[in-house]
């Protein structure tokens, strides 16, 4: 893995440098830019996961920096994608502890006006999701049980490389608007670690075959993978 973050690493400072000296930029001074940036959308998860964004513009086509957001609590409960494949009755709440996200890249893009891709590294801490449901009848495996039920859904932290795409534009008065959406699409996404808290015996068997549901479903779901959500408001100067 270390290899593989080297590797990734050169490439990266190799499509860094060749595009720092492309001779068909504007004339303008080459500018610095900091902002806030926002990992959620309130109305979905009643949070904007804040934190800040910073970099250097090259030229037009080159803008190089990063990006941290910081540990958020959300409560997801009915939009939650992971409580969905949970496979249980009568959700009371889910409630997310969405660890530090951050990323260093490079955004590249064929002109001034037009969407970029943004190639680099990104850190995802350990993110835990805490799933109630009430009293109802809940298959596990080949039986029925009663009763309510919490889970607890970990994802592992880890640095993974990332190629993702967006878009930014700047006004002239040095106010910037900016949108990305970056993921590590070179791995599968991990299998989350699962504690259940019945309130009710399990047989281990029919526990087995409800985890193996749940990782599979887990697995399939794209919003799981590593990667950074980005909607920045940010000044040049």
């Amino acid at each position: 893995m270390k290899k593989a973050i080297v590797i990734w690493s050169i490439t990266c400072l190799t499509i860094i440098q060749v595009a720092s000296q492309d001779p068909f930029q504007r004339v303008e001074p080459r500018q610095w830019e900091i902002g806030i940036s926002f990992g959620e959308i309130p109305i979905m998860a009643g949070s904007f996961k804040p934190g800040i964004s910073f970099g250097y513009h090259f030229n037009d086509y080159l803008y190089v920096g990063g990006i941290y957001q910081i540990v958020d609590h959300i409560a997801r409960n009915g939009n939650s994608f992971d409580a969905a494949g949970l496979g249980f009755e009568n959700l009371k709440s889910s409630k997310e502890r969405v660890a530090p996200r951050s990323m260093l890249q490079a955004r590249l893009r064929p002109h001034r006006l037009a969407p970029f891709v943004s190639v680099g590294l990104i850190t995802n801490g350990t993110d835990v999701e805490t799933v109630e449901f009430g009293h109802a009848n809940h298959q596990i495996g080949d039986h029925t049980y009663e009763g309510p039920i919490t889970v607890n859904i970990a994802r592992s932290g880890a640095v993974r490389p990332a190629i993702g795409f967006g878009y930014h534009y700047a006004f002239k008065n040095g106010i910037v608007v900016s949108t990305e959406w970056s993921f590590d699409w070179f791995h599968p996404v991990p299998a989350p670690k699962l504690e259940f808290d019945p309130s009710f015996e399990v047989n281990p068997d029919d526990l087995a075959t409800k985890e193996a549901e749940i990782t599979e479903a887990f697995q399939s779901n794209f919003h799981n993978r590593y990667h950074i959500f980005h909607l920045g408001l940010g000044y040049k100067f």
